[in-house]
C-alpha cells in the first residue's frame, strides 16, 4: 500500500457512536464508508481505549472505515492522538507529532515496506495497512493503528466490537 492511501479503519474511541471528541472530529474530517471488519485480529481493553493485535484467522474486529478528505493534513493529528512518532524517510517529514512530553519530527523510515509512518520503538501504537471487509463484501486496504505492547493481563474482548462492550468514560 502506498503512503497516499486515504482510507482509515478505526475500531475503538474513533468509531462513530463511541462518544470521544477525537472520533467526532474524525466524523467531520472524513467520509464514513460504512462498518467493516478486520479479519485475523483480536481486541483487548487497555483502559478507556482498546488495543488491536493480530489474532487467529477466524477472529475478527468490527470497526468503521473512513476515507480522509485531506489525508496529508489529517495524518499528523491522528498519529499524534495515537502516539505514533514515525521513522526517518517518511514523505510527511515536515509534520510534527506528540512524542512523550514534547513534540518531535514525524519522519518515517526510508525503504519501509509500506512507505509509511509506522511508529518507533516505545510507541504504544503503529500505523500500518490492513485489508478490511465492508458489509457489502468489498475488501479494501486501509491504514489502521495496531497495538505494539504486551497484552498479557489485558481483558480480551471476545466480541471484537468495542461499541458492544461496557467501557469506562473516555478521557
Amino acid at each position: 500500500m502506498h503512503q497516499g492511501s486515504d482510507f482509515l479503519f478505526v475500531y475503538g474511541t474513533l468509531r462513530r457512536g463511541a462518544g470521544h471528541a477525537m472520533g467526532e472530529w474524525l466524523g467531520t474530517s472524513a467520509e464514513w464508508q460504512g462498518e467493516a471488519w478486520c479479519e485475523g485480529a483480536r481486541l483487548y481493553r487497555v483502559s478507556w481505549y482498546p488495543a488491536l493485535v493480530p489474532g487467529r484467522e477466524e477472529e475478527r474486529v468490527r470497526g468503521d472505515l473512513y476515507r480522509l478528505r485531506d489525508a496529508a493534513a489529517l495524518w499528523p493529528a491522528l498519529d499524534a492522538f495515537e502516539g505514533v512518532t514515525g521513522r526517518a524517510g517518511d514523505e510527511y517529514g515536515s509534520v510534527t507529532g506528540r512524542a512523550g512530553e514534547g513534540y518531535e519530527r514525524v519522519t518515517g523510515r526510508a525503504g519501509d515496506e509500506y512507505e509509511g509512518v509506522t511508529g518507533r520503538a516505545g510507541d504504544e501504537y503503529e500505523r500500518r495497512p490492513v485489508p478490511v471487509r465492508l458489509a457489502d463484501g468489498r475488501r479494501i486496504e486501509a491504514w489502521c493503528y495496531w497495538y505494539r505492547r504486551e497484552v498479557a493481563g489485558l481483558e480480551l474482548l471476545p466480541t471484537g466490537n468495542w461499541l458492544a462492550e461496557e467501557r469506562p468514560p473516555s478521557e
